[in-house]
């Protein structure tokens, strides 16, 4: 309501706020969850290019990869998803020194594999142990935010039974990859 009301007064300035706070709401009840919430079915190649498509609106060094004949569905939670895609895309562009950003996912081997790359600053190998622990923040950053991005991350794929990886080097960039267990339909 309050969205649209801004919209409709014109108020554009306060929608990029409203959207921060909406933000970090929904990263806080995502952060809330537990292993036996209900999930559904959902299609994360679907989910990667709405986030997308958000992004690409306002920042152009953003692509986006997806092998279509791919099967890209997982059980979860569609917010989840987004939050943790979101709060990695997030991470690229802070990061990586107005540098091309690439999304992809694929189906490997039965599981599902989101990847999200910068061309950035990177993360010093004596970092990458601790970046996914509620609150961290690396030293040398400094930057905005609460330090929950990566945790948030990390508790996402706990949640649908996956795993987050990180390769890094310091001044070349930083690859994130979320793998998760393909969801696997019955004939009928």
């Amino acid at each position: 309501t309050l969205r649209t009301r801004l919209e409709v007064d014109h108020q554009t300035q306060y929608l990029s706020q409203l959207d921060h706070v909406t933000n970090c709401i929904n990263d806080v009840l995502t952060l809330g969850e537990h292993y036996d919430e209900e999930t559904n079915i959902i299609d994360v190649a679907l989910i990667c290019a709405e986030v997308y498509d958000y992004y690409k609106e306002s920042y152009e060094k953003l692509n986006f990869y997806l092998a279509e004949e791919d099967q890209t569905e997982i059980l979860g939670k569609e917010r989840w998803i987004q939050r943790a895609i979101s709060n990695l895309i997030d991470n690229a562009i802070k990061y990586g020194k107005g540098n091309s950003i690439e999304i992809s996912v694929r189906n490997k081997r039965n599981s599902v594999i989101i990847l999200v790359e910068d061309h950035g600053i990177g993360i010093p190998d004596s970092e990458k142990e601790q970046i996914f622990d509620m609150n961290y923040r690396i030293k040398e950053l400094k930057s905005d935010g609460y330090g929950i991005g990566l945790s948030l991350v990390h508790h996402v794929c706990d949640l649908c039974h996956g795993y987050a990886y990180v390769e890094s080097e310091v001044g070349k960039g930083t690859r994130f990859y979320l793998s998760f267990p393909a969801y696997i339909r019955k004939n009928s």
